[in-house]
């Protein structure tokens, strides 16, 4: 998708992939790759600081990214659209809420020898409230477009499951705009490989076949 915006929308594409950092030194692309480093810092410290949630897994990771130049061209035209008078050739990447992420994926460990894999999976569900709670202290929702939104409770019709937690942090005079998105390893194989992975993987227990899994698209709304 990015490819054919470059090559269908040449100015378009320069000008956001500028604005994400790219291979420039503009103040907006310094200033995403910056609060992007902080947030990732600060989230792997609250985790790995907060022994009751890793007494209770078995691995975690924190991962970060700026979106993709075609994702944020996309949103940026989502919310021309929404907001009536409102042109997208106007609006900024501070304007969008998840222009820069990081990624919280992690698995239960299971207390006992006998618990159930729905067992696990339901402390899991409670470990991303968990983190969730976290995130809301150490970034409170403070500003209008800080947001929540609960895809575990909720899940997308795709199976999509993850929360959402987007808040806003100071950087040199200036409230850029991130999200955190929390989820389980079993959540995230739906997310990158769709439901059909899901069963894919368990099938292959019982009958050792082969399967392959085909990406979904990685640009789309859902990350």
């Amino acid at each position: 998708e990015d490819a054919a915006f470059r090559t269908q929308y040449p100015r378009s594409h320069a000008k956001i992939a500028a604005l994400c950092g790219g291979a420039n030194t503009n103040s907006v692309g310094e200033g995403m790759r910056s609060v992007l480093d902080d947030i990732s810092h600060q989230m792997k410290r609250l985790v790995q600081e907060d022994c009751s949630f890793m007494e209770n897994i078995e691995n975690v990771s924190v991962t970060a990214r700026v979106k993709e130049p075609y994702s944020v061209w996309r949103k940026m035209l989502k919310i021309s659209k929404d907001a009536d008078g409102v042109n997208a050739r106007d609006l900024s990447v501070l304007d969008i809420p998840d222009a820069v992420a990081t990624r919280v994926v992690f698995k239960a460990r299971k207390l006992t020898s006998d618990e159930s894999d729905a067992t696990t999976q339901r402390r899991e569900r409670e470990l991303c409230y968990h983190l969730f709670d976290l995130c809301a202290q150490h970034w409170p929702m403070t500003s209008a477009d800080s947001r929540f939104k609960d895809y575990v409770k909720h899940p997308k019709e795709n199976g999509y499951q993850s929360l959402h937690y987007s808040s806003r942090k100071r950087w040199r005079g200036t409230e850029w705009p991130f999200e955190v998105q929390i989820r389980s390893s079993e959540m995230h194989r739906v997310a990158e490989y769709g439901v059909a992975a899901h069963w894919s993987y368990k099938r292959s227990d019982l009958d050792d076949a082969q399967h392959t899994a085909i990406p979904l698209d990685r640009t789309s709304e859902a990350y």
